[in-house]
């Protein structure tokens, strides 16, 4: 299991390659399926991030544990919906049970991670399963103030989008949170509603629906 410098062993390699040949190869030779690299992710994580389900079904049979977290707190199933990989994300929740709840460091689960990348599919998958959408983070924030703060336009998915084509994405996410009885007026732990944040950075379109969403004579930042 010799390593590169991002401490990549040549199955992580195959893995990432999308290379199902080399990697059933390489696990039939003894290669360690647990070993992670210089950022503490799993062999199962690399295999979800690119949404390969022969590599990560392969995996698991060979005893990957399903629920293993990386130093972030990721699991494979983190991983999977913050990327987008909804065929990946609904063979790990019905087939392997994979433990929906986990939180990573930061004190986010599934449904912070597909709001934050505006993974709307994925989000309703998730909230059909039961997921709560009203969970904190560690700063106190729900799922609409992450939707709130989005449209990240650095994301490779997003590039070429123009800025209402990228606030349609999140208001669609608010828009089903909201559904959901998410309460779009709640304040994180330093007193901030996601109008707030949102209009902090720039997303006016996005803080101007929130506030007219909120009850009249209901507070904000």
């Amino acid at each position: 299991d010799i390593r590169d410098k991002n401490g990549h062993t040549p199955l992580h390699l195959a893995i990432l390659k999308g290379n199902l040949e080399v990697v059933n190869f390489l696990v039939k030779h003894k290669a360690d399926v647990n070993v992670t690299d210089n950022s503490g992710r799993t062999s199962l994580q690399l295999a979800a991030k690119n949404g390969n389900l022969d590599i990560v079904k392969l995996l698991l049979d060979h005893g990957v544990d399903v629920n293993n977290q990386g130093n972030d707190g990721w699991t494979a199933l983190l991983t999977a919906v913050w990327e987008g990989q909804l065929n990946t994300v609904k063979f790990l929740i019905t087939e392997c049970n994979a433990d929906m709840n986990t939180i990573d460091k930061d004190g986010r689960t599934a449904v912070h991670l597909a709001a934050t990348e505006g993974h709307l599919e994925t989000l309703v998958f998730l909230l059909q399963c039961g997921m709560d959408a009203e969970v904190r983070d560690n700063d106190g924030r729900t799922a609409i103030h992450l939707a709130a703060l989005g449209s990240p336009s650095y994301l490779p998915r997003f590039f070429g989008l123009s800025g209402e084509a990228k606030h349609k994405v999140y208001l669609s996410v608010v828009n089903l949170l909201m559904k959901q009885g998410v309460d779009v007026n709640s304040k994180d732990t330093n007193g901030n509603t996601a109008a707030f944040l949102a209009e902090r950075e720039g997303h006016l379109e996005m803080a101007k629906y929130l506030e007219a969403s909120v009850c009249s004579g209901i507070s904000r930042n």
